[in-house]
């Protein structure tokens, strides 16, 4: 079976996003519960917006980093058999 198709090697990556969502919803109730506040000062604006930015950047590197990768030497055996199964054209 090929490695894209099993389940084992993709769960850290999911259970890091899981992780990553469930801060970056912490994060959006407390900016929520103190909105007002946060609208009146540019200092709590921009802390708001920076540590938002932030979860974010976390979350896409987070998932980047921790897909798993096929070697290249199943990509070289999948094209070694597609070219030995599919019929010459004459």
């Amino acid at each position: 079976m090929h490695d894209a198709y099993q389940l084992s090697p993709w769960h850290y990556r999911y259970t890091t996003l899981v992780g990553s969502a469930v801060l970056a919803g912490l994060k959006f109730i407390a900016v929520s519960i103190q909105i007002r506040r946060i609208a009146q000062s540019p200092i709590y604006r921009a802390r708001a917006w920076g540590s938002t930015s932030l979860i974010v950047a976390l979350v896409a590197d987070a998932g980047v980093v921790l897909a798993p990768r096929t070697s290249r030497r199943s990509a070289t055996n999948r094209a070694s058999v597609r070219s030995r199964s599919s019929p010459s054209r004459r």
